[in-house]
């Protein structure tokens, strides 16, 4: 078993992953609102960008200028990370709400917008109520490697049926008046009964233990699967697994384990060997999310296919890619990273796993890549750094690096972690 080193960084990105569903306590948001398709049409669709496995749309609020949100099924309400970006007399001080990260283990505050007009490129929300965050708590700028200036929640697209195409990168919102059964193409029903898709799906952890999970449909995790270990005795690690610090959450690390699970089935779909994170579920008393989940499916599996989202009959229709029963990529080197400067190509490591490539050759927290394979510095971005780290095991990595104003090579093989 290998361990992570702890290290004293605020934030790391491994698989850049993160988790960005919202628990919303204290009280509800009494919503109403109107919305609707630009001239009535019915449907309408609009390209997004992907970045890391998220999906990037953009959002004008108010009608000033763009800005970048992650459209996030997890979510269930839209949320401004960056208060500056938006006028503080819309802002209701008097009416807080707490706001608990993906490991529920800390908490932050955020504000009330009501009224806001919000408008994805022909899809608008008028007085929508939207929470603004007090700080930027999420640092998604760093972690993603590109602007990001919010999250687009349920609360937004849920009166549409939601079509998400990875591989066309395009999403298509269906007037449900007009939206008829997808014949011929496999589906399966789900839970929005908290306005959060839930399914129910059959997981074999280890030989002759199965367990039929209860997860959320979460497009704003960059990870194939998350397992809640204390929510259910049959979810067991695996014999190989990597401890310590797995990701990275809203407002810290999130801690726990890394290996695979043997079988996932899907629909007519049957997964392998698929790279699961494990995480225990803190409980808290006075929570909104009163459902009682065992975890995650998150964006690196649901990518695979065309998703579309009928959120009035709960049903979900997918549609698989050519190649989407292709291994589980993942990170083989070792190395946590964060992006940072004005154009967010100067990538850091603040953190390695011991006993890992990354480690042996003598990488440190604090060093700045100037180099990789080939690829210089001003051309980099977290993305293409990330990408090249979760090739084959044996692929050679030539790095240059920068230390206490030194310039270093470095040269190691990536290997199986997990």
């Amino acid at each position: 078993m290998k361990k992570y080193r702890i290290t004293k960084s605020l934030f790391c990105l491994r698989c850049c992953l993160l988790f960005l569903s919202l628990s919303i306590f204290t009280s509800a948001m009494g919503q109403s609102w109107e919305l609707d398709l630009i001239k009535g049409a019915r449907k309408i669709q609009l390209p997004f960008e992907k970045v890391n496995n998220f999906i990037v749309l953009n959002v004008r609020l108010n009608n000033q200028l763009p800005l970048k949100f992650i459209l996030d099924t997890g979510a269930r309400y839209t949320v401004l990370t960056k208060k500056e970006l938006i006028n503080p007399t819309l802002v209701s001080r008097h009416r807080s709400f707490s706001i608990y990260g993906a490991d529920r283990s800390q908490k932050f505050t955020a504000h009330l917008a009501p009224n806001m007009s919000v408008n994805v490129e022909g899809i608008l929300a008028r007085k929508l109520s939207i929470l603004v965050m007090e700080e930027d708590y999420l640092l998604l700028d760093n972690l993603i490697g590109t602007n990001i200036h919010g999250i687009i929640g349920t609360d937004f697209f849920y009166q549409y049926v939601l079509e998400i195409d990875y591989q066309q990168r395009l999403l298509t919102f269906y007037d449900p008046v007009y939206f008829t059964e997808k014949e011929g193409i496999a589906s399966t029903p789900f839970d929005f009964s908290t306005y959060k898709p839930y399914l129910d799906l059959p997981i074999r952890t280890k030989k002759d233990t199965v367990l039929y999970a209860h997860l959320l449909i979460d497009t704003g995790a960059d990870l194939s699967l998350l397992l809640h270990p204390n929510t259910s005795d049959s979810i067991q690690l695996p014999e190989k697994f990597i401890k310590g610090r797995i990701a990275n959450g809203l407002g810290g690390f999130i801690e726990g384990y890394l290996g695979r699970v043997e079988h996932l089935s899907l629909a007519d779909f049957e997964f392998n060997n698929i790279i699961t994170h494990f995480q225990d579920l803190p409980i808290l008393s006075d929570t909104l999310e009163t459902v009682h989940r065992h975890g995650i499916l998150g964006s690196r599996l649901l990518s695979r296919f065309t998703l579309t989202f009928d959120f009035f009959n709960q049903q979900l229709y997918l549609k698989p890619s050519k190649n989407y029963n292709k291994d589980f990529q993942y990170d083989r080197s070792g190395l946590f990273l964060l992006a940072s400067g004005i154009r967010l190509n100067e990538i850091t490591v603040v953190g390695l796993i011991e006993d890992s490539p990354a480690e042996r050759v003598g990488l440190k927290e604090g060093d700045v890549i100037l180099r990789i394979n080939g690829r210089l510095k001003a051309g980099l971005s977290l993305g293409v750094v990330v990408g090249i780290l979760q090739r084959k095991p044996g692929k050679k990595i030539r790095l240059v690096i920068e230390r206490n104003g030194q310039r270093i090579k470095k040269l190691f093989f990536l290997e199986d972690l997990v």
